[in-house]
């Protein structure tokens, strides 16, 4: 899904594919500061990812850093009650291979369940929720973004407003690599964490989806991941769903598929994700192994 759309909105990951971090079906790249069409994320953007985004109901992250007491969004310059995302994705195309670092910074309550400015939850059914996103608040700074892979430094972005952006191609990291975290400081206070990387999921995408129908995506349960993020986006419509990995199906419900129409980009990605803490703001540090195509409506 792109950052630009919902990936921004559900925050990388779920702003995943919403938010969050997948690359664009034609393989393009993004610049730092700008989302660029992806997640994953994501799952960037929007991250993905990855996830843009991606773009923070059901879909709850477990691993998630915990929103209680959340922030009412006037938080001060210390970064107080603050959340955000940060992801590193390798994205499997069509087109070719992308490693995506995305990230997203707010003063929304709970970015991870997609409760973002200028978004609007229409429904949740299952492990999923259904989002429309029309506008977001800008992302707060951070300070640059830099991750490495098992010490060495792989890619860095300065954000900007749509949040953490950059990429280079193929793959970057395979399963069990360990992938660092680091921003310099901003608004949000800096942080360092790791979190290793999942395996890729062995699993084969449907290309067509039948509006009103379920939508059913298996995948072999034994992947070394927490867990597995499906994202599909198109016409303003996001929908992002989150189950553990050790499930081995998720099942998009025929009521949202109703509400979807023409060509859907689909992104299907194992994810380990690590909590922490930036000073008093919590940040998911997220590693994704996504796999994308585009859906043709029946």
């Amino acid at each position: 899904m792109t950052f630009a759309s919902i990936g921004r909105g559900l925050v990388l990951s779920l702003l995943v594919v919403g938010c969050g971090g997948s690359p664009d079906p034609d393989g393009g790249t993004g610049s730092d500061g700008g989302a660029a069409s992806d997640a994953a994320p994501s799952t960037d953007a929007a991250p993905s990812t990855d996830a843009a985004p991606s773009t923070d109901a059901a879909p709850t992250r477990d691993a998630a850093p915990s929103t209680d007491a959340a922030p009412t969004g006037d938080a001060g310059p210390s970064g107080d009650g603050y959340q955000g995302t940060v992801s590193l994705t390798h994205a499997e195309l069509p087109t070719g291979e992308l490693t995506i670092l995305g990230g997203f910074l707010t003063s929304a309550p709970d970015i991870r369940r997609g409760a973002l400015p200028g978004c609007t939850v229409v429904r949740t059914v299952g492990a999923c929720l259904e989002a429309r996103c029309t506008s977001l608040d800008p992302s707060l700074g951070g300070g640059t973004l830099t991750a490495l892979v098992n010490g060495t430094e792989l890619t860095s972005s300065v954000g900007g407003a749509s949040g953490y952006f950059a990429s280079v191609m193929g793959r970057a990291f395979v399963a069990g690599d360990t992938l660092t975290f680091s921003t310099s400081g901003g608004v949000v206070p800096a942080f360092s964490a790791d979190v290793l990387a999942p395996a890729p999921l062995e699993t084969t995408l449907p290309t067509t989806y039948l509006p009103g129908a379920d939508l059913t995506i298996t995948w072999a349960p034994t992947v070394s991941a927490d867990e597995v993020e499906v994202g599909l986006s198109g016409a303003g419509i996001g929908v992002v769903c989150v189950v553990a990995a050790s499930a081995g199906s998720l099942t998009v419900d025929a009521s949202i598929t109703a509400d979807l129409t023409g060509s859907l980009q689909l992104s299907v990605k194992s994810e380990n994700i690590v909590p922490t803490m930036a000073g008093t703001s919590r940040i998911a540090v997220v590693a994704a192994d996504s796999i994308g195509t585009m859906l043709a409506a029946e």
